[in-house]
């Protein structure tokens, strides 16, 4: 089902449909080349330096880039970076019987304008007395994970939300309508929408529940030949816990770059210098997290907080959003201060015993694959 022709190492991405490749083995050995990539997904979860990419030859000739990257080797087997291929595998699937809870129903085609959005399937089937029945269908292809769990989405989906607000509106009009989540990590047991990336998302997915039919399954796919193995596992999703930490509330974490070392000012701490590399914040907030994790990516704001001081001389800031029940910040402090080169003392800390909330790093540190197992511990497995 995932066709490669080569196999190369990640390097970078330039941009959300580009990948920077070494290519492995082979005449090509050695190579560093730009390649396509059909996955506009954040993809930062299992994208690292040296991770293994599939290449397939393009299919034009003429095209700018002759290869494209069609999968990804990650701790959880082959991941498809071709978001097209989803439609594929849910159509074999569909056709085959093998969806639990949609076994009944045929495919009477792909493509479907309903309303304000076009989805991907047409279901029918007989009712009992015979009559036809059209049911409409979205999938949605799930490329974020953690050891037990698979969530959607892994960046904001302004579409996604769109589609599942439309099957609700069209479910409670009595048209039936369902949403296929596609998991590729056969070690899943648990299906989640990623409320720390997009809370919105998370609330209409929520608000769904015994309205749209909701069928989230993994499937694995052979680490040899890219083939589909064996059927799909139905995954539970685990309501009760959802509807607690699935809230604008909770921890999060700031990755900043400074460019160069600087001397700054940072309020009553004085004036500290700061080496040229990454810097990690964790921070909390009781209410509106989106709000003040856009308020540490601003440079021009009322100075307040010691974060507040050094952000304004930082080149770029991305922000993790941990939005979890419970007085976590401590404990997420400790846990990446260990991936840490070294702490700034007193920094962010002076409400609790910890010697610092603020770390460098001479690396980013998000290109570190431990970094995104402990986000992913706090986000969800220590949850379940």
């Amino acid at each position: 089902m995932i066709h490669f022709d080569q196999k190369a190492v990640f390097i970078s991405r330039p941009n959300r449909f580009q990948l920077w490749v070494k290519f492995i083995s082979g005449e090509l050995g050695g190579k560093e080349e730009l390649v396509y990539m059909a996955n506009p997904g954040r993809l930062v979860e299992i994208l690292h330096p040296g991770t293994v990419i599939w290449l397939e030859k393009a299919k034009n000739p003429k095209s700018k880039m002759p290869w494209a990257a069609t999968a990804v080797e990650t701790a959880w087997g082959v991941i498809s970076l071709n978001t097209h291929l989803a439609n594929d595998v849910a159509e074999y699937l569909l056709r085959r019987h093998l969806v639990a809870g949609l076994g009944d129903w045929d495919v009477v085609r792909r493509e479907i304008k309903m309303g304000n959005s076009r989805f991907d399937f047409l279901l029918g089937r007989k009712d009992k007395k015979g009559n036809e029945e059209l049911l409409y269908l979205e999938v949605k292809s799930c490329s974020l994970y953690s050891a037990r769990t698979t969530q959607f989405p892994d960046a904001v989906t302004a579409r996604g939300k769109k589609h599942i607000d439309e099957l609700v509106h069209l479910s409670e009009k009595g048209v039936p309508t369902a949403v296929l989540l596609l998991s590729q990590n056969p070690s899943s047991e648990f299906f989640l929408p990623d409320w720390h990336t997009d809370i919105e998302f998370a609330q209409s997915f929520m608000a769904a529940r015994g309205k749209v039919g909701l069928y989230p399954v993994a499937q694995a796919f052979s680490p040899i030949d890219g083939s589909l193995l064996g059927e799909p596992k139905p995954l539970t999703i685990p309501w009760a816990v959802i509807e607690e930490h699935a809230k604008d509330e909770g921890c999060y974490l700031m990755v900043y770059e400074l460019d160069a070392d600087k001397k700054i000012s940072i309020g009553a701490l004085g004036e500290l210098e700061f080496k040229a590399g990454f810097y990690l914040y964790v921070g909390s907030a009781k209410k509106n997290l989106q709000k003040r994790m856009a308020r540490h990516r601003k440079k021009r704001k009322k100075l307040h907080w010691h974060l507040d001081y050094f952000s304004a001389h930082a080149a770029s800031a991305q922000a993790f959003a941990i939005a979890a029940q419970g007085d976590l910040e401590c404990r997420l402090a400790a846990a990446f201060k260990k991936l840490a080169v070294k702490e700034i003392p007193k920094f962010g800390s002076s409400d609790c015993k910890c010697e610092s909330h603020f770390f460098y790093f001479q690396s980013n540190p998000t290109h570190n694959p431990d970094f995104h197992k402990n986000l992913q511990f706090f986000r969800i497995e220590e949850l379940l």
